[in-house]
């Protein structure tokens, strides 16, 4: 059987089951565990798979956006730690562009609760701006445009024109699913332009990540991955996820797990 033919057989078993073993398939398919490891590594690479201990289970795709009310409340302990991790590389006296979503906003609580010195910042992001509006250390300037109710952001081509008005150190972007062969995707088309414009007028592009998104198609294409300088992302991501990242060049900060941290 051709390698081709056998990945399309394992993504239907998994379509039905779920997940498979390795040593499942290995003995149906007549071939050897190291075999089957590549077939579903492929997979993986594809978005269809995500591999675990023995096995793989079935990719999770995002096609539609959740309102950020429900995003703020999911994988708070792997958003928060990512949050850690980020502002341990924010310098102060730097500037910022600060994607949206229930990841930045806790990194804007984490500024809030933990940044000694100055900071300029540049988002679209209400929640951001109304957690760190008024704090002396934070110059802040809010995107304009059409407001996303949804997401509690504002999108459209003057926000993108304001954008490209202004230059910064970092870019932190978010995303809705990660795969290495098609890169950063979001659920929704219209953030696309917006962050690609951050992206574009930043020296340094950071994607923040947790490991839930890893795996997953989303609907819009970003960027492919090797157009951000660092992943950061949480301590749940799976050992073989990550040796795939950092084989295909992708530099990955893992955060710690800050109930474990001495």
């Amino acid at each position: 059987m051709l390698a081709a033919h056998r990945r399309k057989e394992i993504f239907t078993i998994l379509m039905l089951e779920k997940q498979v073993l390795y040593s499942d398939l290995a003995k149906q398919f007549r071939v050897s565990a190291m075999t089957v490891r590549r077939d579903v590594e492929q997979l993986e690479i594809e978005g269809k798979a995500i591999r675990v201990h023995g096995g793989a289970i079935l990719s999770d795709q995002k096609w539609d956006a959740e309102p950020i009310q429900d995003k703020v409340t999911v994988n708070v302990e792997l958003k928060l730690s990512i949050a850690d991790t980020i502002l341990s590389l924010i310098k102060p006296g730097s500037s910022l562009f600060l994607d949206t979503g229930s990841t930045m906003y806790s990194l804007a609580q984490a500024l809030k609760r933990h940044f000694n010195g100055s900071l300029k910042i540049c988002t679209p992001d209400i929640e951001v701006i109304r957690t760190l509006a008024g704090d002396d250390r934070f110059t802040l300037f809010a995107i304009g445009g059409l407001v996303d109710g949804s997401t509690f952001s504002v999108i459209g081509e003057h926000a993108i024109d304001m954008i490209n008005n202004f230059r910064a150190d970092r870019a932190i972007i978010g995303c809705d699913g990660l795969t290495i062969r098609h890169g950063a995707m979001a659920a929704q088309v219209t953030h696309v332009g917006i962050k690609r414009a951050m992206m574009d007028n930043s020296v340094q592009s950071i994607l923040a990540v947790d490991s839930s998104k890893i795996g997953r198609m989303s609907f819009a294409a970003i960027a492919p991955l090797d157009h951000f300088d660092l992943i950061v992302t949480d301590f749940n991501i799976q050992s073989d996820t990550l040796s795939s990242l950092e084989k295909s060049g992708i530099k990955v900060n893992v955060a710690k797990d800050l109930g474990n941290v001495n």
